[in-house]
């Protein structure tokens, strides 16, 4: 695994979740369109009828709602851009991670996959690469989206282990597994290459039920 491998690998993540939010943004503004289009017809009726009067207050929250959905995508995609102004520098795991399962949330609906964070609130900042974490924990993911069932939950979490964080994630307990859990292992060489970067260990499931990970990740020396 090169550099110019591995930094490829990275840039075809960073596209994908910007095209993700791209559609999801086009869907918000979409909706917001026809919305205010109704309300010009609302308003058009409403001398004639009450009906008008009474949908477009619904309406208005309709757009408010959009509104705010597409402004906080908007805010998720500045914090992850910025993760990459300095290779390695000191941030918060729970939130480098809230905002990449923001971005995928799309890419899991669409597979009626869902996502549940179970995150200690309290941890310890780390000295690292939050981007190529982000990477890493993609990578470790896509795995699920090919072996889980419809309706299913990755439970994601955060605990404090030392000064190191450990990140995990697994299937739910109510998840249809149409695979068998070894299909995520061995993780390729592009993903060892990056856990390796980070100076992280990775932690197969085990015997725990479902398919995961765990990832223990510290501060840079």
């Amino acid at each position: 695994m090169t550099e110019d491998d591995l930094r490829v690998a990275h840039l075809a993540f960073v596209g994908k979740l910007l095209a993700g939010l791209s559609h999801e943004n086009k869907n918000h503004l979409a909706i917001i369109n026809e919305s205010a289009g109704l309300i010009q017809d609302l308003l058009s009726l409403s001398g004639k009828s009450s009906v008008g009067n009474e949908k477009i207050p619904k309406m208005l929250d309709l757009i408010a709602e959009r509104v705010e959905k597409a402004n906080q995508m908007t805010r998720y995609l500045s914090r992850f851009a910025h993760r990459m102004d300095n290779p390695v520098s000191m941030f918060s795991v729970n939130e480098a991670l809230e905002e990449e399962v923001a971005l995928l949330e799309r890419f899991a609906r669409q597979l009626n996959i869902g996502f549940e964070a179970s995150f200690e609130p309290k941890l310890p900042t780390l000295h690292n690469s939050p981007s190529l974490l982000q990477f890493a924990f993609y990578e470790l993911l896509l795995p699920f989206f090919s072996v889980l069932g419809k309706d299913s939950t990755i439970v994601i979490t955060t605990r404090q282990e030392g000064a190191a964080v450990s990140i995990g994630a697994v299937s739910s307990e109510q998840s249809t597994i149409a695979s068998p859990p070894a299909a995520c292992w061995p993780v390729s060489e592009t993903t060892q290459t990056a856990i390796s970067r980070l100076g992280a260990s990775l932690q197969p499931p085990g015997v725990q039920r479902g398919v995961g990970f765990k990832l223990l990740v510290s501060s840079l020396a």
